[in-house]
């Protein structure tokens, strides 16, 4: 069990040092949310084959292989919780607005973990009552909350975007309203994206994607027909 748990550290810190930005950042936060669940289901999909069709017990020439399936899913549910999984839902908690947020996240971190934890132990308990604790009925009983997880991280991300989408049109409605004055930075921006030297509107172009979205959104459309053929 000591070397396993190293296994999972040195493959988490591996993970999260060479991999797990990356898979971020190319695939986006709904595939990264979904990679625990899918490689899970895959594992535990395979175990329970070979468990049912070769035999599971201590005794059976397969249980190797069954168990070497379990202690893979085990690798990855705690490996990749903590490169890829947490760094995800702490994204997540970005487009909640600033004055609930911290609301939302002592809430989810205290009330909705606790809560968790307890319908994990209830369920715990009631496999116990009914003397159902053998490896193939556990085996069984995770692909439904598999199904789940991967359900709820599909909602999940649904509601991130709308929560996104709401956030972006409130922000834009806060720019519009600014008060106008000539040296704020959304001014500067749009001189240099109105001079007359192509470089400048370029780089002044390259900034306000950065720091004004919305803003840049309006000024690539102004631009589409400009005379200069790289603007």
């Amino acid at each position: 069990l000591s070397y396993f748990e190293a296994t999972v550290v040195i493959f988490s810190f591996l993970f999260q040092t060479f991999a797990a930005d990356k898979v971020i950042a190319d695939y986006g936060l709904k595939t990264s949310v979904l990679v625990n669940p899918i490689l899970i289901g895959i594992f535990t999909i395979v175990a329970l084959v070979i468990g049912l069709s070769f035999g599971y017990t201590i005794e059976s020439s397969s249980f190797i292989i069954f168990f070497i399936m379990i202690a893979m899913s085990k690798l990855f549910v705690l490996s990749v919780k903590e490169s890829v999984d947490e760094p995800s839902f702490m994204l997540y908690l970005l487009p909640i607005e600033t004055h609930i947020k911290l609301d939302v996240q002592t809430k989810l971190e205290g009330v909705v973990t606790g809560l968790a934890m307890l319908i994990a132990g209830g369920l715990i308990l009631m496999i116990q009552r009914f003397n159902l604790v053998d490896l193939i009925y556990m085996t069984i009983f995770a692909i439904p909350l598999i199904l789940g997880w991967y359900f709820v991280a599909s909602k999940l991300y649904a509601i991130y975007r709308e929560t996104l989408q709401t956030t972006l049109v409130k922000n834009k409605a806060k720019v519009e309203h600014k008060i106008d004055r000539e040296y704020t930075v959304d001014k500067v921006l749009e001189k240099e994206v109105n001079s007359s030297a192509e470089d400048k509107v370029i780089y002044g172009l390259k900034l306000m994607e950065k720091l004004e979205p919305t803003l840049f959104e309006n000024a690539v459309i102004r631009l589409a027909e400009s005379e200069y053929a790289k603007v």
